[in-house]
């Protein structure tokens, strides 16, 4: 547990830094996760980018880059958390459409919140939680017990709910109690994901968060922040996907799924620097060409 030890000491003297320096601290930190990220999956980004978007080398390598670059800023942000409070994140963060988004949770029930690793998705679980919405955030159990331990608590101390991607019967159960369910949805599926279509490439998708809107009857709802050059952020929404509750289940998860996908990608290429480009996105396609 020494992790999490070492992660406490190293929040609160960043905590105590004056911005400017936290904001050099950000900068620093991401050209050093630049440094040590392997050539190869450098290359795997850029080409990545490239396919997607249509880009020459140059560009797709410098999108790839800001995607990692990113996340120096994004870790003093974390460590910070301990600073956040229902005051001062509206200087952060701000949700002009908030009014709407609580009209998307009707009957009492929640509902299926899908966001992906896209800006500081962590801030924006914070954010959330201190907007007065009622989140779950769907956490995968790290390796590493004290940084398991330290995110968690993090997350819990922003008033968030924190449950492990195992624990799907009480995600039915808070969605029945009006939480919204915060998912990542934009990983690899595997060969137990669901077949879709992504940037014009086929792939495996996560289908749980499709799966959970339908077996409960909520809205399906992609929601990512945006950061503006000049630091401003905004917690945006697309237009709930109702999932269809036909005879065919496998049909109305995999349509919902492909539909969510298609909001995902019109959303990535508006920013594309936002995206996490590292990750092997497209690593099911040869199993889906396969099955096919």
């Amino acid at each position: 547990m020494w992790q999490y030890y070492l992660m406490k000491a190293i929040s609160k003297i960043v905590c105590i830094l004056p911005d400017f320096l936290k904001e050099k601290l950000g900068i620093f930190l991401g050209q050093v996760f630049w440094f040590v990220t392997p050539r190869w999956r450098k290359d795997l980004a850029t080409g990545q980018v490239r396919e997607c978007l249509s880009l020459e080398q140059p560009e797709a390598r410098r999108i790839a880059k800001a995607s990692v670059l990113k996340f120096g800023p994004m870790m003093v942000e974390v460590l910070c958390f301990p600073l956040l409070n229902k005051e001062n994140i509206k200087q952060k963060v701000s949700f002009p459409q908030l009014h709407s988004f609580k009209n998307l949770f009707q009957d009492g029930k929640g509902i299926i919140l899908a966001t992906a690793h896209f800006d500081n998705w962590e801030l924006f679980g914070a954010a959330l939680a201190l907007y007065d919405i009622p989140i779950v955030a769907v956490a995968k159990k790290q390796k590493q017990l004290g940084m398991d331990r330290f995110i968690n608590e993090y997350r819990s101390m922003v008033g968030e709910h924190v449950t492990y991607k195992t624990g799907v019967l009480e995600m039915a159960r808070m969605l029945d109690q009006g939480y919204a369910i915060g998912l990542l949805a934009d990983q690899d599926g595997g060969e137990a994901g669901v077949a879709v279509d992504f940037f014009g490439r086929p792939t495996s998708c996560p289908k749980g968060a499709a799966t959970l809107a339908r077996m409960r009857g909520v809205p399906l709802v992609l929601v990512l922040t945006y950061t503006h050059p000049d630091g401003r952020r905004d917690i945006v929404f697309r237009p709930p996907i109702n999932v269809e509750r036909s005879h065919d289940r496998e049909k109305d998860v995999q349509q919902a799924t492909q539909a969510l996908m298609k909001d995902l990608e019109d959303e990535i290429r508006k920013q594309p620097e936002m995206w996490f480009w590292l990750h092997n996105r497209w690593k099911a396609s040869s199993i889906l060409q396969e099955k096919h």
